[in-house]
């Protein structure tokens, strides 16, 4: 192929995959364009200039995806299948809200992380009184663009989430060829770790000392239980309404042990902060595991989805070249639950969006998957029906932080306690340290939602795959977790698509 032609292609697909800007697209574009100081163009020029004060001061929060013309509303895959489904009436009204508290949630954390001279700037007192400008103007806003169904269809269309695979990386390297030597290797790994699942408990390499990590004590009784997960306690969406003291019960009702074989300091479990220099850092000196509450599409039904994440400072190097060590690791558990409080399937993935598992109970049986070079369904062990409130034994591999067996924990090995934290307060981490001026907080993660400094070799062998910064550290929203096709840990539609209930 000419060498101008294939450039020539080559930006014409980069464009469009950058598609329209936030505030190229109706009707925020109108609003901005208007030359009257009406509330509706004050308002689109307040978030303008945040957004611009944001991008330049490097600390856009990725969790959720700007909406195009739609500045004042948030979306993920969750609300974009949401918007989907969703009628009008109520139903809408309730997404609408759904997705002005995810912009709102997400701005909070920007407007932390800005440097106080970019508050000053905004000519705001505080950053809670920008805060309040903004709640005001997203609800003028809302009523401005949303009295009439064509904008409401709009906002429809624009709310869905584009794919963490990058188009143009895939075409510069020769996806449909390169595929077959990642599929053949993804096989691979499929076949040694189901080996390592059927072998013997006891016969698991053990290169350190087992150190266990116990959740706070349960205190849900199953009449509690039952009750919580009655229809009454769902919103106009189909979702699980539920106080802060029934989301911290059911945490603790859902939550694993983990039983790690410790080596060394890259496999003690801490919070991630930033320590008086600015570094990131995993602080051990107590356990933590961070919590986020998820949803699924399963059955006709949304079904409630309790995730768990441990971090670890390191994966760490098995020989000398070896391209998947680097700095920070971790182990996201998630548990999807049925409509009475019962677990159907657990699955898991490490942060980076690799290695994903999933391991049903005899509540569910395998969909027939088609036959692919792409990765489908992997489940290398099931589980017995399993009740709310029985514990599993995770057993975590040294160095590796592979996950090698789930098992019914039996007697209780002695144990260190863990602490929950929220999961989004990653989105804004205290600076020890700050400068005069500058910024009191930072995201554990970039704009990309990617954590600087996790970036690992294999990501110079996995471009033609189209991830981004494959084997990186990834902010929740951002997992892909395939790289032969494509599949998202956060795609509320995957278990519909791989099981069935018995």
């Amino acid at each position: 192929m000419n060498i101008r032609i294939a450039l020539l292609a080559l930006g014409l697909l980069l464009g469009g995959c950058a598609g329209p800007g936030v505030y190229r697209s109706e009707p925020v574009s109108r609003h901005l364009e208007a030359a009257d100081s009406a509330d509706a163009a004050r308002c689109a020029r307040l978030f303008a200039d945040l957004d611009r004060s944001v991008d330049d001061a490097g600390v856009r929060d990725a969790r959720a995806t700007r909406i195009p013309g739609f500045p004042y509303l948030r979306s993920d895959r969750v609300l974009g299948a949401l918007a989907a489904r969703a009628g009008e009436g109520e139903q809408f009204k309730a997404w609408v809200r759904l997705a002005a508290a995810m912009d709102a949630a997400s701005r909070r954390y920007e407007i932390a992380n800005l440097p106080d001279v970019s508050i000053g700037a905004h000519m705001h007192a505080s950053r809670e009184a920008m805060q309040q400008s903004l709640g005001q103007c997203r609800l003028e806003l809302a009523r401005a663009d949303l009295a009439d169904p064509v904008s409401r269809a709009r906002l429809r269309a624009a709310a869905q989430v584009p794919a963490e695979y990058q188009t143009w990386k895939r075409v510069l390297g020769l996806y449909p060829l390169s595929r077959l030597a990642f599929a053949q290797g993804v096989r691979a790994w499929q076949a040694e770790t189901a080996a390592l699942f059927d072998a013997p408990l006891e016969a698991l390499p053990q290169v350190g000392k087992s150190v266990a990590y116990a959740p706070p004590a349960r205190t849900l009784a199953s009449g509690e239980l039952n009750l919580l997960f009655s229809d009454a306690s769902r919103d106009a969406l189909g979702l699980y309404q539920w106080g802060d003291a029934d989301i911290e019960a059911l945490f603790a009702l859902y939550a694993p042990r983990f039983l790690v074989d410790e080596a060394g300091n890259d496999d003690r479990i801490g919070a991630l902060a930033y320590d008086a220099a600015g570094r990131l850092q995993v602080d051990t000196a107590s356990p933590v595991v961070y919590r986020r509450l998820g949803y699924t599409y399963f059955a006709g039904r949304w079904l409630p989805q309790f995730v768990y994440t441990i971090w670890f400072a390191a994966r760490s190097a098995q020989s000398g070249a070896d391209l998947l060590a680097g700095r920070f690791d971790g182990l996201i558990w998630r548990v999807t639950v049925g409509t009475q409080g019962d677990p159907l399937v657990y699955d898991t993935i490490h942060p980076c969006g690799c290695y994903h598992l999933f391991i049903p109970t005899e509540a569910v049986r395998a969909r027939t998957q088609p036959e692919t070079l792409d990765e489908t369904m992997f489940a290398p062990q099931s589980l017995p029906l399993a009740h709310a409130g029985e514990p599993l034994l995770l057993h975590v591999q040294a160095g590796t932080h592979y996950l090698r067996r789930v098992t019914r924990l039996g007697p209780a090995p002695p144990a260190q306690r863990y602490e929950f934290a929220e999961d989004d307060e990653l989105r804004s981490l205290r600076l020890p340290a700050p400068p005069p001026g500058g910024a009191q907080r930072r995201s554990a993660f970039g704009p990309e939602g990617i954590i600087a400094g996790s970036e690992r070799g294999e990501r110079y062998l996995f471009w033609p795959m189209g991830v981004d910064n494959a084997g990186a550290m990834r902010l929740w929203g951002r997992h892909a977790t395939a790289f032969v096709g494509e599949r998202h840990f956060d795609d509320p539609g995957l278990f519909e698509k791989y099981f069935e209930l018995r």
